[in-house]
């Protein structure tokens, strides 16, 4: 049959009153209909990104032709015996709370008129399905056959109490981590890495502001070498270097459209000065071992004022991979940052505004990988990026602490991502990282699988995450849902301030939150 079954509607007869019009759907050998008029359509099974800590029932969302689609496991809402989705199962898309969502069936089946005198009253349970989710039962070839007809609107009931969790940390442990040394994370530098004519270079991340699209440039007469002129960016005005330009590398093809759509700059600071660095492409943000980093060798790194520039060469996947590491300070030397310096106090008052209006239209984020999906955060919330330390337990802690560490002989309390959104557990391993966020001032590590990128993604491409995948409990932290290449890429962009807010349910007869003498709080 055809897959979309509103196409039916202009043949089927209106019929006697209280007559219907069903497209009836099959779960594990049960027989359920669906009002035509709230069917939109009928798709195979897409690819499904899980939404952590949704109802249980929620599959995840995918991607329908560019839009975001919540997708209910039908088999779970209903309580039927679970099923592996299979190739062959359908999703059924029907509007809930104004919300197209997909429901997971084993098969359609047909689309059938269906006379009001066949239709009955549904008992509190039929078949073991809560008679809620029934508007009634359609009774066939005398009874033999039976369709459970869905109110689907029905779907979303659920709870929205919440609980939050007693806050606790031990002060005597945040002494003794305190006294702990910090060599674990002294021995790693952590880069930003890009490309420049197929080959990967890095800047440390301290040294990085922010990373943005290329803006609109004003070209300067006589700029400095490299210097391609001035971009707007946020009514401040940055000199913009091409580093293909600098380094005396061949310049980008006109012809290679989606290798300009990677192009990025990152603004550094520069003698004072906060200068844009064109390159190819932002690769990811890493931590590299120092005992990985050697110096230049003499033949590599030349003479003259340039011969410092790269400061080092890291490698790594056992020398499969080399990094050239630039020292931005020795990009120019004194007489060129007074140019610089000039050329954004220049054009100060100018008015250069279409550099900015298109970054204005962008977030910069940092995505990581949990449990193979892909989530983000905002860059402003992100300190840095570090790896997994020695972790000290701490009593009483909700389930999602992992304790806490040292950060450079501060304590820091760190939460596991994957416990948090009640995905399964999974052993720390040289990929783990710890993406560190400051909440209203007060940092909190967040564990994942392993960080992938910085990324500048256009706000049009967020979506406002769908209501039916707010948890049980009431909160809400997936902000959005983001769509890259055309809908195949899909991430989760999450709400820290929910993300960090306890929710642990107190068991009985626990004091919901213990005296504040008893404990220090590791987590907003």
């Amino acid at each position: 049959m055809s897959e979309n079954p509103s196409a039916r509607l202009t043949e089927a007869g209106s019929g006697a009153a209280g007559d219907q019009e069903l497209v009836t759907c099959v779960l594990d050998q049960v027989e359920f209909g669906l009002d035509i008029h709230a069917v939109q359509e009928i798709v195979r099974l897409p690819r499904i990104t899980p939404v952590p800590k949704a109802p249980p029932y929620v599959e995840g969302v995918a991607n329908l032709r560019g839009n975001i689609l919540p997708i209910i496991n039908s088999r779970n809402r209903f309580g039927m015996k679970p099923s592996p989705n299979m190739e062959n199962h359908r999703v059924v898309v029907v509007e809930l709370g104004g919300q197209p969502t997909g429901l997971i069936v084993d098969a359609v089946r047909e689309v059938m008129h269906v006379q009001a005198r066949d239709m009955e009253p549904a008992p509190e349970v039929v078949q073991s399905v809560d008679g809620r989710f029934l508007k009634g039962i359609v009774k066939l070839d005398g009874g033999r056959r039976l369709v459970l007809v869905l109110d689907h609107t029905a779907l979303l009931e659920q709870s929205t109490a919440g609980l939050e969790a007693a806050r606790a940390a031990a002060s005597e442990t945040a002494a003794e981590m305190r006294a702990q040394s910090g060599q674990t994370d002294e021995d790693h530098e952590q880069l930003v890495t890009f490309r420049l004519a197929d080959e990967e270079y890095a800047v440390s991340i301290m040294e990085v502001e922010e990373i943005i699209r290329v803006p609109a440039i004003s070209v300067v007469p006589d700029a400095p070498p490299g210097v391609v002129g001035v971009a707007s960016l946020r009514n401040r005005i940055l000199p913009v270097m091409d580093l293909r330009s600098k380094f005396g590398l061949p310049p980008r093809s006109d012809g290679d459209d989606a290798r300009h759509d990677d192009e990025r700059c990152l603004v550094v600071r520069i003698g004072g000065t906060s200068v844009a660095l064109r390159v190819d492409a932002v690769h990811q943000v890493l931590q590299a071992p120092r005992s990985a980093v050697e110096p230049t060798p003499r033949i590599v790194g030349g003479r003259g004022s340039g011969s410092e520039q790269i400061r080092g060469i890291a490698k790594l996947d056992g020398g499969k991979r080399l990094i050239m590491l630039l020292d931005v300070e020795k990009l120019v030397d004194q007489a060129c940052r007074q140019d610089l310096q000039a050329m954004a106090e220049g054009h100060a008052e100018q008015d250069h505004s279409a550099g900015g209006s298109a970054e204005q239209d962008e977030r910069q984020l940092v995505s990581f990988k949990v449990a193979g999906e892909e989530f983000a955060v905002d860059i402003m919330q992100v300190q840095e990026i570090v790896r997994l330390a020695k972790v000290t337990k701490v009593p009483h802690a909700p389930a999602f602490v992992e304790g806490v560490v040292n950060l450079r002989g501060d304590v820091l309390p760190v939460i596991d991502l994957r416990k948090r959104v009640h995905l399964p557990e999974k052993a720390y391993n040289d990929s783990t990282r710890v993406v560190v966020v400051d909440q209203e001032g007060r940092k909190t590590g967040i564990i994942v699988d392993s960080v992938s990128e910085v990324m500048s993604v256009k706000k049009e491409a967020i979506e406002p995450a769908p209501e039916i995948t707010r948890s049980t409990y009431g909160d809400h932290f997936i902000e959005g849902v983001g769509k890259l290449q055309g809908g195949e890429r899909m991430f989760l962009l999450l709400r820290t301030d929910e993300l960090l807010r306890e929710e642990e349910t107190p068991a009985e007869g626990e004091e919901a939150f213990p005296a504040a003498e008893q404990a220090e709080a590791v987590c907003v």
